[in-house]
């Protein structure tokens, strides 16, 4: 559990968001001498902000990823919300999903976990020119982004690992039915829609 000193070590390094928070908590624990379990709570979320926002990020070439912008673009003309399921080496599950047209981001694709809607851990944004985007204090992890890159440059081996492993398409989510499809990793009609072999 995070003390007052660790706290106060890293309030500079708080991003700009969370550091009024961050001086409340110092105040409170100035003046009572600790912090309740739900401040002293706050307080190691915010420690744990600062380090995961230290930790070295890969970086990305500019554009590096507009290949899955123009990916889900083909997907868009078929489906209202488009998305994309992929599955890292470890058996992680991230979507990619298409922002709507009333999103701060039209056409951008939000990168999250594959937990339900409201609880799902969004890493970040690639933006309609192939910029990512990152959370402020919730830096992708690396497998995650070496998961993206790889998708960009091969969407076919990528989505052929994601129907291996959880048997169901990539791009639609339907169960795949039949030792090709399941061979291929999507069926025959995602396939077209994406021009990809089959």
């Amino acid at each position: 559990m995070t003390n007052i000193t660790q706290f106060e070590s890293k309030f500079d390094a708080l991003h700009e968001r969370d550091k009024g928070f961050a001086a409340d908590l110092i105040k409170a624990h100035k003046r009572y001498g600790s912090w309740t379990p739900k401040q002293a709570y706050w307080a190691d979320k915010l420690c744990k902000r600062v380090d995961a926002a230290q930790q070295p990020q890969l970086k990305l070439e500019p554009g590096e990823l507009e290949s899955i912008i123009e990916l889900l673009s083909v997907k868009g003309k078929s489906a209202k919300w488009p998305k994309i399921a992929l599955t890292t080496p470890d058996g992680k599950e991230v979507r990619l999903a298409v922002a709507g047209n009333r999103a701060r981001h039209p056409g951008s694709v939000n990168v999250t976990d594959n937990a339900p809607y409201h609880q799902a851990t969004w890493y970040g944004r690639i933006h309609t020119d192939g910029r990512f985007e990152g959370h402020f204090n919730n830096p992708m992890p690396a497998d995650i982004w070496q998961l993206l890159k790889a998708f960009a440059e091969n969407p076919a081996a990528m989505a052929k690992h994601h129907g291996q492993v959880t048997g169901h398409c990539s791009f639609c989510n339907r169960k795949l039915k039949d030792d090709r499809s399941l061979q291929a990793g999507y069926g025959p009609h995602c396939a077209k829609a994406h021009n990809l072999e089959w």
